[in-house]
C-alpha cells in the first residue's frame, strides 16, 4: 500500500513536496514545543506529542539530502517502516516514492560505486603502423572469435573478412572485392556472427554472406538478400521457427523486422516506429531555392548532434535511445518497451577550442550554401555535449551504454547492464579503442585501436576489478 502511495504523484511533484516542507520544518521551532507550520502530515502527532518533532526535522533533512545526491534505499525504507507506524503515512509515502529513484553513488570521477569498476588493459595487438596487407586495416566494421581461438576481422576498405589465428599470424580471407558468388559488391562490411551450425555470416548491407570456415580456408555456401532496402548494420538473429529474423531500415522513423523461410522468403514482416527523424532530433534543415525545381530541403548536422540509435541482442530484444538525454528504452522482438534506464546524468561541457571549431564549421558551411541561394538557419554552438556516445550489445546479451567523453578524457566508459536492465558493472578503457565492433565476451574484448594515418589495428583487452 506505501508503494502504491508512493508511485501514484509524479517525481517532479515529490520534490516539490520535500522542499516546502524541508523549508517549513526547519523554518519553524519544532524543537522547541511549539506547533510546526507544516503540520502533522510532516511530523506525525504521537512524535509531536511526545516533544519530538526534532527527531522528525533531522530526518526529513537527512532524507533531502540523501535525495539530492540520490544515495541508498534500505535506509530509506527502515526510516518508511517506523514513520508509518508512528501514523505518518504520507511521510512514508514520501520515502518509499525515493527509493524508487534508482540510486547510485558517484566518486569525483564520476564512477558509480556500487557496482564492481572494471579496467580495461590492452594486452595484444594485430597490426602496426607501417604494416602492409593483411595486418595494416583502415576500416573495421566488426570482429569476431570463434571456439579455437580464431580472430575474423571484416576490413571494409579491403572488403574482405580477415582470418587471424589466436597468436596473431595471418591465415586465410573470407570473400573479396567483387560481383560474383562469396565476393563483396559494396565497400561496407558491419557485422559477423556464427549460426549453430559454426557458419559464418557476413554482413554486407546489400546481403548476407554465408561461409563455412571449418578448415583452413573459407569456402562460400550461399547469400540471403533483402526483399527491398538494406540490412541494417546488425548481426542476423536466429530465432523463432523459421531460419532468420533481418532488419531492414523503413523510412523514414521505423525499422522493418522481417522473418524469413531457409529459403529467403518472407514470412513476416513488421515495421516499429522507434527511431527519430532528423527534424525531431533538432538537425539543422537547408531550404534551397531552384528557379524551376522549386524549394528542396537539405539535412545538416548540427554541433555535438544528437542521434537515434537502434541496438540489437542476439535473441531480437533491442534497446533504443536518443543521445540527447540519458534514458534508454528496452524493447522486446516485437517491439514492446519491457524496461527503460534512466539516469540524471549530464553530458561534459564543451571546451572553448571544441566551441570555436563548430562555430568555425558553420561558417564555412553558411558560405558554401550560399552560392546555391540556400537558407541556412542560423544556430548557436551548445555549451554541453549529450550524456550519451553510443549503446551496443556484446556477445552474452550485456548492454553496454557509453559516455560522451570531454575533449580531455583519457579513459573511456560505459555501463554496462544484463538483459532486464539492472546495472552488473562499470567499464573503462583507454581512449582511442572502439568495443562497440568487437566481439566483447565475458572479461576478454576485441576492439578497434586508431593509429595515425587512418591506420587500424586490432587490439585485445582485458577487463580486471579495480580503478587503476
Amino acid at each position: 500500500m506505501l508503494r502504491l502511495a508512493g508511485s501514484l504523484i509524479p517525481t517532479g511533484l515529490w520534490k516539490g513536496i520535500i522542499l516546502v516542507t524541508l523549508v517549513m520544518c526547519l523554518a519553524t521551532p519544532a524543537w522547541r514545543g511549539a506547533r510546526p507550520l507544516s503540520g502533522s502530515w510532516m511530523i506525525p502527532r504521537q512524535w509531536m506529542a511526545a516533544g519530538r518533532g526534532r527527531y522528525s526535522c533531522a530526518a526529513g533533512a537527512v532524507l533531502g539530502v540523501g535525495f539530492a545526491t540520490r544515495i541508498t534505499t534500505g535506509v530509506v525504507y527502515a526510516v518508511a517502516l517506523l514513520a508509518a507506524g508512528s501514523g505518518g503515512l504520507l511521510n512514508a509515502a514520501v520515502m518509499i516514492r525515493l527509493s524508487h529513484v534508482q540510486p547510485n553513488v558517484i566518486d569525483r570521477r564520476g564512477v558509480d560505486l556500487q557496482v564492481p569498476v572494471l579496467t580495461g588493459h590492452v594486452e595484444f595487438t594485430i597490426g602496426e603502423l607501417n604494416d602492409e596487407w593483411p595486418y595494416a586495416s583502415q576500416d573495421i566494421g566488426a570482429i569476431v572469435t570463434d571456439d579455437r581461438g580464431r580472430i575474423f576481422v571484416g576490413d571494409s576498405g579491403a572488403r574482405s573478412v580477415k582470418t587471424y589465428g589466436p597468436d596473431g599470424r595471418f591465415l586465410f580471407s573470407v570473400g573479396r572485392p567483387g560481383s560474383g558468388p562469396g565476393e563483396y559488391r559494396t565497400s561496407q562490411i558491419c557485422q559477423l556472427a556464427f549460426d549453430a551450425e559454426g557458419r559464418l555470416w557476413v554482413n554486407a548491407r546489400d546481403a548476407y554472406k554465408i561461409f563455412d570456415v571449418d578448415g583452413d580456408r573459407a569456402r562460400f555456401v550461399r547469400e540471403v538478400r533483402p526483399p527491398e532496402y538494406s540490412t541494417l548494420c546488425v548481426p542476423p538473429i536466429f530465432d523463432g521457427p523459421t531460419e532468420l529474423t533481418m532488419i531492414n531500415p523503413a523510412v523514414p522513423r521505423g525499422v522493418q523486422h522481417l522473418q524469413l523461410s531457409a529459403n529467403g522468403r518472407v514470412v513476416s514482416r513488421r515495421i516499429l516506429t522507434v527511431r527519430r527523424t532528423w527534424r525531431e532530433l533538432g538537425w539543422l534543415v537547408v531550404r534551397v531555392e531552384h528557379p524551376s525545381r522549386g524549394v528542396a530541403e537539405q539535412i545538416v548536422e548540427p554541433p555535438f548532434a544528437a542521434r537515434s540509435i537502434v541496438a540489437y541482442a542476439s535473441d531480437g530484444r533491442f534497446a533504443h535511445v536518443v543521445t540527447s538525454v540519458y534514458r534508454v528504452q528496452l524493447l522486446d522482438s516485437a517491439g514492446v518497451v519491457r524496461g527503460e534506464i534512466r539516469s540524471n546524468a549530464r553530458g561534459p561541457m564543451a571546451t572553448e577550442s571544441e566551441v570555436e571549431g563548430e562555430r568555425a564549421r558553420l561558417r564555412r558551411l553558411r558560405s558554401d550554401w550560399r552560392r546555391f541561394n540556400a537558407q541556412f538557419p542560423d544556430y548557436e554552438v551548445p555549451r554541453r555535449k549529450p550524456p550519451i556516445g553510443t549503446i551496443w550489445y556484446d556477445r552474452e546479451d550485456r548492454l553496454w551504454v557509453l559516455d560522451r567523453p570531454a575533449e580531455n578524457d583519457e579513459w573511456l566508459k560505459a555501463a554496462v547492464y544484463d538483459g532486464n536492465g539492472e546495472k552488473r558493472f562499470t567499464a573503462r578503457w583507454p581512449r582511442g579503442i572502439d568495443l562497440s565492433v568487437g566481439g566483447i565476451k565475458s572479461d576478454v574484448a576485441w576492439g578497434v585501436q586508431r593509429l595515425a594515418l587512418d591506420v587500424q589495428r586490432v587490439a585485445r583487452l582485458r577487463f580486471t576489478t579495480g580503478v587503476q
